[in-house]
This record gives structure tokens, C-alpha cells and sequence, in this order.
């Protein structure tokens, strides 16, 4: 859905892009509403894939990782705080899970 075929691309554009969103939702709001904004986007992507195959459509669906990169040497240090702020909320997520496991 990144090509701009479906759903438009987030490509060069921060404001869309999910990660982005999910760190200024988690700084503006709070973490449930970061938790809240990962899980739409991924059920959404599950239903369309579920619409792909229910009926039957002939596209080039692939399932892949994504992966985010610098276009440009400048904008490295960006990467680097925002795999910092990933990293951060995957700790606190396993924090929490490990807590609601031993309650």
C-alpha cells in the first residue's frame, strides 16, 4: 500500500508516516492512545489483505517488513532518536505484559 495504488504512501512525508505518529501520540496523549493508533493500523492492514483474498483480487499483495531509512546523510541522527524512542517503547510494553502475566 505504499506505491500510492491503495492507501497512499507515507514515503518523505513524517506527518503520515506511522511511526512518527505513534512517537506524537505517545508524547501528546499517552501510551494507550500509541498502543490504540499501532492497532488500527495493523488491523486495517489485515482486513484489506482479508478483502484481497475473500474476493479474489490479482495484485501483487506482499507481506513484508518495512524498514526506514536517511535519504540524505543529514538526517541519520533522526533515525538514530527515533529507533531510541522504539526501543523505549518496546521495553515499557514488555515491562507491562511481564506485569499483567504475574498478576
Amino acid at each position: 500500500m505504499q506505491s500510492g495504488q491503495f492507501g497512499g504512501g507515507v514515503a518523505g512525508d513524517p506527518g503520515r508516516d506511522p511511526t512518527f505518529v505513534h512517537d506524537r501520540l505517545r508524547r501528546t496523549r499517552d501510551i494507550e492512545a500509541a498502543k490504540l493508533y499501532g492497532r488500527s493500523q495493523t488491523e486495517a492492514i489485515h482486513h484489506a489483505a482479508a478483502i484481497v483474498e475473500e474476493l479474489g483480487i490479482e495484485c501483487d499483495w506482499e507481506d513484508t517488513a518495512a524498514f526506514t531509512y536517511a535519504a540524505a546523510a543529514q538526517k541519520i541522527e533522526d533515525l538514530r532518536v527515533q529507533l531510541a524512542r522504539a526501543e523505549d517503547f518496546a521495553a515499557t510494553l514488555r515491562t507491562r505484559l511481564e506485569h499483567t502475566t504475574r498478576s
